[in-house]
Order: structure tokens, then sequence, then C-alpha cells
């Protein structure tokens, strides 16, 4: 079965993590683009499949982003992504103590992209730069590729890597899902 989505983690995936402690985008102005992110969506955009985003994003209950702060940086995103737009964001705002089914590797975030887009796992793939996107995919049965972005390269160079394919760049991992002329059926 063709891929019909793909969802992508945001830090270390899409963008360069943040200049504040932790990594974190707090502000639209330090969202910075991996180069070539923008044309990579924008060629999938033209393969006719989805693009959604998951992101773990415990900034907010610490206290240094809001909720609305999180959509103005999703929003700044989107006008730089330009052709390459995002069809959803989805993101947890739960801190490592909290009890819920969206943090990472939990795969809430996932099964809501699903459910509500009415995918199944065969028709889904997730990119991802760290274990927790691994392990979120992996518990539901989805496939996975990482990026050696963010912590991507010192994930396969360490001694817990899982047993998935790693890539350079994004443009690689999506077309190792989306080979050259494929499009959605």
């Amino acid at each position: 079965m063709a891929i019909k989505a793909l969802v992508l983690d945001r830090d270390g995936t899409l963008n360069v993590e943040g200049p504040t402690e932790g990594g974190y985008v707090t502000k639209p102005e330090d969202l910075k683009l991996y180069d070539g992110v923008a044309g990579v969506l924008a060629g999938v955009r033209r393969r006719g499949v989805g693009l959604y985003v998951f992101t773990q994003q415990s900034c907010i209950a610490k206290g240094l982003l809001t909720e609305d702060g999180l959509a103005s940086i999703h929003t700044h995103m989107q006008t730089l992504l330009g052709q390459g737009y995002v069809d959803g964001f989805y993101h947890c705002p739960h801190g490592a103590a909290d009890a819920c089914h969206c943090r990472k590797p939990m795969p809430g975030m996932l099964v809501d992209i699903m459910q509500q887009h009415r995918l199944k796992g065969s028709e889904v793939a997730v990119i991802g730069d760290s274990l927790r996107d691994w392990q979120a995919a992996h518990a539901i049965g989805v496939p996975f590729a990482f990026v050696r972005t963010g912590k991507g390269a010192m994930l396969e160079a360490s001694a817990v890597a899982p047993q998935a394919p790693f890539f350079d760049t994004l443009a690689e991992a999506v077309d190792f899902f989306l080979p050259e002329g494929e499009k959605k059926s």
C-alpha cells in the first residue's frame, strides 16, 4: 500500500533546535529550518502526500511558552515552508512528570493523526531524529526512518540505536518512503 501521509518530528528534524537551555524554540524568530526543508516538503505536497508534524513541547508545562506562542511559531513555520505547508501540527504540552497518552515515547499523537485523518498504519511513515520518535512509531507498528540532524547522528553512534534506517538529510529519508515519481493512490 502506498504512503498517504508523512508524520515528521519538528525540532532536530525540520528545524535547528532553539537557542534556549533545553533547545526550545520559544519565539517565531528563533525557528530556523534546515537547508532544503521547504523544497523537500513542497515536493511531498506535489506527490499528493499529507504532511503532519508531531512535536513534544514540554516548554509549555515549564512556563517558557504558551499555547498561543506555539501557534505563532507554527504560523511562522507555515510561512517559511510556502508550498511545503503542513496539514496539521500535533503537540504534547506536558512535562516529564505528567501522565498523558501524547508525550513521546507514547504513540498518542500518532494515533490521533491516524484516527482524525482516517489513515491506516501501512499508509503512514514517520521521520524523526530521536529514540522517542522511533519508540512512538514502533509502539503502533508504523514505518520509521531517522535523520542524522538534531540528535540522530549521536543516536546512531550509540549502543541503543534501534534497527531503523538513518539518513543524512530529510530529502533522503523522504525518498526512502516515497521513491521519486511515486504518487499517493
